[in-house]
């Protein structure tokens, strides 16, 4: 026979059906890290004292801060800006706010506020002045409320601030 009859040998690459020494040793190993992994967060979530001591660093901190501005309120005193009748924003309903605001602070921003009480209250009654009744009717706007007028108060008292603003009368009629 001529050698163009004979049929080609082709060599095909069986793959093996088992996966190899180094395929198997880097399962094992992931399957190692995702059990440490999982233990030591099991062990820092069940077992007392492990991993309090960042959460303590970070809650001393916070209590710091806290400390530092409550230093700073204590040597203060309260403020009554008395009490306020707003006409809310909006069409037809003639609706009505009445509020009493007092301001907590140093003697220092206290003092100052009471100096200028003109401007604070004028400051106040614009910026509630541009509320609706229904952006006031949650704990959300009133919170927005409260926000805005502590800005507009340390505003006018730069560079002394008050800590706090109070509503100790609140009244949407």
């Amino acid at each position: 026979m001529s050698p163009r009859n004979e049929p080609a040998e082709v060599e095909v690459e069986e793959t093996p059906t088992e996966s190899s020494p180094r395929g198997k040793l880097a399962i094992l190993a992931l399957a190692l890290f995702l059990a440490g992994t999982g233990a030591g967060y099991a062990a820092s979530m069940f077992i007392p004292g492990t991993g309090q001591a960042e959460e303590e660093a970070s809650l001393e901190e916070a209590d710091g801060e806290e400390a530092e501005e409550e230093a700073a309120v204590a040597d203060g005193s309260i403020l009554s800006l008395g009490e306020m009748l707003v006409n809310l924003r909006g069409n037809g309903g003639g609706r009505l706010l009445r509020m009493e605001v007092q301001v907590e602070g140093s003697t220092e921003a206290i003092a100052r506020c009471d100096g200028r009480q003109a401007q604070v209250r004028d400051a106040i009654l614009t910026v509630a002045s541009d509320y609706s009744w229904a952006e006031l009717e949650g704990t959300h706007g009133k919170m927005r409320l409260h926000d805005e007028i502590l800005g507009r108060i340390n505003g006018i008292l730069r560079p002394d601030r008050v800590e706090r603003v109070y509503f100790t009368r609140f009244v949407v009629q």
